[in-house]
């Protein structure tokens, strides 16, 4: 085969190459960006919980309200009195018990009527009722214990027994086949509750190491949940193993029908648990989840109060979720590789683009020959540069396409972070400011810097200029935080020199930065009066020739305009440095905005905007898109600075 032949076929698989590991890497991302919500009812606001039984959903939501639907449809919905605590549902009807009330609601399956109403003196901490028993487990004020609840034949006759407790009762759940009760308790016990004699009696079932969270039924197996992150499976009263999640847990689910159980923390991580095995597998959830619902044919449905997430998976795709969850970077990695061949394998299939290609190869590697010590010396700065500053960049801007938590879960959506950020009146809003300190930071740089080393300049004695620079200068030795501590508090404090002034008039203090209409001329005002960058000015204005001073002193030129024909022209390089690090720098400085006056309206900005939505835990992504905007904006204005130099020194 030819060298020809073979580069052709090379470049042919390259391509082939890059189509599938494009495709790979798309699907991928697809797949696991997939919340579930596919998989629920179409147009749900603010839901608390979800309950599925058969082909029909059970969902309470944030506006008091049970709804169900069934293919999508919406079968009935009806008003509640409060938000729910617990939805329990059972083979006909649905139970409801409340964050505040002090009821227990049954409502029909089938139509969504209240059945029956059941009220008790104390605050409910949980239900569980099957066809016709319902358990409720309601805490006594202080720490007086609580109480367990029974009632038989609860929507018929209703006969209800109670049991008090010494100690707290915070989970309840009724085994499938035995019909017995087994609460949870804050002591770190299990307790069984079965009716004797007309009465309900409890006895100690086994014990557990840390705090309790929850229990529930999984085939055979009863498994407790603690907050540490364990999972005790108890087989009998003996405890068959303990399966550990690794991180503290907030939410915990069981099915009788199924043999794993379901769990989450408050960081965004869930757990799917094999009671028989112990296995373990990670998958992403909301953040604080406080509901977790495990249906009879596999649906886990994690649902978030804060912020009304409700993540879903069935159970047989978790195997290829996690596949492609690690699938995806590889696929990344190898879409770029396979793009670098095949750019490389089209220089190399046409004898014109493979000669210039060999020639541009052959001038690199004679030049890296000839300066191989210049590039060695280099070589270590730009590692640096490209570890600390262009990779976050890139970084950066992949997470402005995601919402992505550390440690926790990435999930794309695309151009949504950046819709939200120019719908931020908090970042948009302080666009306006932003632009006012720009012109006034640009100012201060510029102007009387450049004045100061001209009046330095213009004086006659030699230690005369010597001494104004030294005390120009010492300022300039103290730290910002101090510069602006003196500011805040020395002059515009409510004892500061401002409020002094004023108390000397019998007028009543200022304040400078809580007050909306002086906030930002008083962050203006701050280094008063701005020396800056004048022994930069002044060193270049001492390079200008005397002889074009004296030539035009002869031609009648004044001082004045010796500056702004002479000085001015001689110093552009310095002007513009100095003009570009500030522009960059202002948009850039949020400290003095948060050190002073917080994120109130009048003094706010982008960037400050940007750092607090960072440090919100959660706005990783948002924050990524909004310094992304403003990174275009510092980089258009360079690009455009740079042209105009560029254009300049054509002439």
């Amino acid at each position: 085969m030819n060298v020809s032949k073979r580069n052709t076929l090379l470049f042919a698989a390259a391509i082939v190459a890059f189509a599938v590991f494009a495709a790979l890497m798309i699907f991928g991302f697809v797949f696991t960006a997939d919340s579930g919500e596919s998989l629920l009812p179409a147009g749900l606001q603010k839901t608390i919980d979800v309950q599925k039984k058969g082909d029909v959903f059970y969902i309470s939501d944030d506006s008091k309200a049970l709804s169900a639907y069934e293919n999508g449809e919406l079968i009935w919905e009806t008003p509640l009195t409060d938000r729910t605590s617990d939805v329990v549902a059972v083979s006909g009807h649905i139970v409801v018990s409340y964050v505040s009330e002090r009821n227990i609601d049954v409502f029909s399956a089938q139509s969504g009527e209240k059945l029956k109403s059941f009220e008790v003196p104390y605050q409910v901490l949980s239900i569980d009722a099957d066809a016709t028993d319902l358990y409720i487990a309601a805490k006594k004020g202080g720490l007086k214990g609580s109480v367990i609840y029974h009632y038989a034949d609860y929507l018929g006759e209703a006969q209800d027994t109670a049991l008090s407790l010494s100690n707290v009762i915070s989970d309840i759940k009724i085994h499938p086949q035995e019909k017995i009760l087994y609460g949870l308790s804050t002591d770190y016990n299990i307790y069984t509750f079965a009716k004797s004699g007309g009465e309900l009696n409890g006895e100690l079932y086994a014990s557990v190491r840390y705090e309790p969270l929850a229990l529930g039924f999984s085939g055979e197996y009863l498994a407790v949940a603690d907050t540490v992150g364990t999972v005790s499976v108890f087989s009998g009263k003996e405890l068959v193993r303990t399966i550990d999640a690794g991180m503290t847990l907030c939410a915990f689910a069981a099915e009788p029908a199924l043999d794993y159980v379901a769990a989450a923390n408050i960081s965004g991580s869930g757990f799917v648990m094999n009671v028989q095995t112990g296995g373990v597998r990670k998958i992403s959830v909301p953040t604080e989840v406080q509901n977790i619902t495990l249906s009879e044919d596999g649906l886990l449905i994690f649902s978030e109060y804060r912020d009304f997430k409700t993540q879903c998976y069935e159970y047989g795709s978790l195997d290829a979720l996690l596949f492609f969850g690690w699938a995806k970077y590889v696929a990344v990695v190898l879409t770029i590789l396979s793009l670098g061949g095949a750019v490389f394998g089209w220089f190399s299939i046409g004898e014109k683009r493979r000669a210039g290609l060999h020639k541009q190869l052959h001038r690199f590697k004679v030049g890296f020959i000839k300066s191989w010590k210049s590039y060695a010396f280099v070589l270590p700065t730009f590692m640096l540069l490209g570890l600390f500053m262009y990779v976050p960049t890139v970084w950066g801007l992949i997470l402005s396409f995601f919402d992505y938590v550390p440690g926790v879960y990435t999930r794309p959506v695309g151009f949504e972070n950046f819709v939200a950020v120019l719908q931020d009146p908090f970042f948009t809003g302080g666009i306006g400011n932003m632009l006012i300190f720009l012109v006034t930071d640009l100012f201060k740089a510029l102007v009387p810097a450049v004045l100061i080393a001209e009046f330095i300049l213009a004086l006659n004695s030699k230690k005369a200029q010597y001494w104004v620079r030294v005390l120009i200068y010492i300022p300039g030795i103290l730290p910002g935080v101090a510069v602006l501590l003196i500011w805040t508090k020395g002059i515009y404090g409510e004892m500061g020199l401002f409020n002094s002034l004023i108390g000397l008039f019998d007028g009543k203090g200022v304040d400078w930065l809580g007050n909306d209409n002086t906030a930002l001329l008083s962050l203006i005002l701050i280094g008063l009066p701005w020396v800056g960058q004048y022994i930069l000015f002044y060193g270049a204005l001492m390079s200008v020739p005397d002889s074009y001073k004296e030539s035009a002193k002869l031609d009648g030129c004044t001082w004045l305009k010796s500056i702004l024909y002479i000085d001015f022209p001689m110093i552009r390089p310095q002007l513009k440095y100095v003009f570009i690090i500030t522009f960059i720098n202002s948009i850039q400085d949020f400290g003095r905005v948060y050190m002073t006056t917080g994120q109130i309206s009048a003094t706010n900005i982008p960037a400050l905007q940007m750092y607090m939505t960072l440090n919100s835990g959660s706005g990783y992504g948002r924050a990524a898109a909004m310094g992304m905007l403003l990174f275009i904006l510092v980089f258009g204005a360079t690009l455009i600075n740079l042209k105009a130099q560029k254009t300049e020194s054509n002439f």
